[in-house]
């Protein structure tokens, strides 16, 4: 929390009036930043015949890997596992879960 708090220029202690946790500060940032990227993305798999959609998945997955957080986000998501393995859980429940095609 202390790095984040860094950062983002806010003291400690003001990221525990929004957050509890880390762990809740993590949830949340799933929350806004991968849920909206796969949203979209699955929209268009679902909209558009299988080449359609790989075709418009291919020319926007550069952009957005360059403007979102979500590669940064995956990152640190796969680095702390170990030390909070329900948002590992949480993640595969609400991002992976919810948009998978299969």
């Amino acid at each position: 929390m202390e790095d984040i708090a860094r950062m983002t220029g806010l003291s400690k202690g003001t990221l525990y009036l929004y957050f509890a946790s880390k762990q809740y500060l993590f949830k949340a940032l799933i929350e806004e930043i991968a849920i909206p990227a796969l949203s979209t993305t699955s929209k268009w798999a679902i909209a558009a015949s299988p080449p359609q959609a790989m075709e418009q998945l291919m020319g926007s997955l550069p952009k957005l890997v360059r403007t979102l957080s979500l590669p940064t986000l995956l990152k640190v998501l796969i680095s702390d596992a170990r030390v909070f393995p329900d948002l590992a859980v949480f993640y595969k429940e609400r991002v992976i879960g919810a948009y998978s095609l299969c």
